[in-house]
């Protein structure tokens, strides 16, 4: 009974991760939205991209408050363009995603672990930080910020 209401309560959080969504336009202009492709009608998939400012991993409290030793100044980096800064913490499984995926596309970054610096911390909080990864990749028009792990993103600011 109890492995029945587990796989019950699995799939109905599972399942709608999973779901893919189409859109279309009828005769009239309307736009509809589906599960499914429809044949009679020219319909494209919908890609859906984080929330800029949410993370998936949230930071806890306390790792995040400053110690009376590190009210000091602190200087943000300078990331010139192509280059690559990542923020994050060893148990943090998308960060591990991150740097696997700049490793496999041969760009170089700096990984700067804010559980074990007070200067890496406080950089990651006066960037806006609230979860990791948090990576900085230096552009032509600037320092772009991508919360969380967003291949495609990655992707179109590395121009890979």
């Amino acid at each position: 009974m109890k492995n029945t209401i587990l796989y019950l309560i699995l799939f109905l959080v599972v399942t709608p991760l999973l779901a893919e969504v189409y859109r279309y336009q009828d005769e009239k202009g309307r736009w509809h939205f589906t599960d499914k492709p429809r044949e009679s009608a020219q319909a494209e998939k919908v890609e859906f991209e984080p929330l800029n400012g949410m993370s998936p991993v949230d930071i806890p409290e306390g790792l995040l408050k400053d110690s009376k030793e590190s009210v000091t100044r602190v200087s943000l980096p300078r990331v010139s363009n192509g280059q690559v800064v990542i923020y994050s913490t060893p148990s943090c499984g998308y960060c591990v995603q991150a740097k696997r995926f700049l490793n496999a596309e041969k760009v170089a970054f700096k990984d700067r672990d804010i559980s074990k610096s007070d200067k890496y911390r406080r950089q990651f909080k006066k960037l806006g930080g609230s979860g990791v990864p948090l990576i900085l990749v230096g552009t032509r028009s600037g320092m772009k910020k991508v919360y969380g792990f967003n291949e495609k993103k990655l992707i179109k600011l590395l121009d890979l």
